[in-house]
């Protein structure tokens, strides 16, 4: 599944990163949807 790449991830717990486009892709469901269950969205 890695297709030779490392498997190697770091948990979105341990910090946000703005440049990383996964994290952001997170932030952004977490900012859209959070608040509609009264969750906040901080990381």
């Amino acid at each position: 599944m890695t297709e030779g790449a490392s498997a190697a991830y770091t948990p979105f717990s341990s910090g946000y990163d703005p440049g990383d486009p996964v994290d952001r892709a997170i932030m952004a469901t977490r900012t859209a949807v959070f608040p509609h269950h009264g969750l906040l969205p901080s990381p």
